[in-house]
């Protein structure tokens, strides 16, 4: 096992047993390694990132993607 599968492995864990944010998860997991974010960020796999982002727009840190009106 990879050293990103690993990482994004033990951030997956740590969000469903202790029930809080992506973003908090890579931080304690980052902190824990002794690692800088921009590492973490890089050890992160695709769907971390996909729902970090939707976190992010939830909590209006990121405009949300414009939507055709229906």
């Amino acid at each position: 096992m990879s050293i990103r599968d690993q990482f994004s492995r033990e951030v997956e864990e740590l969000v469903s047993e202790a029930q809080i944010p992506y973003m908090d998860a890579i931080i304690i997991c980052a902190a824990k390694k002794g690692l800088e974010m921009e590492a973490a960020a890089r050890l992160c796999n695709k769907n971390i990132k996909e729902r970090l982002e939707i976190e992010a727009q939830e909590l209006h840190f990121i405009p949300k993607p414009e939507q055709l009106p229906l």
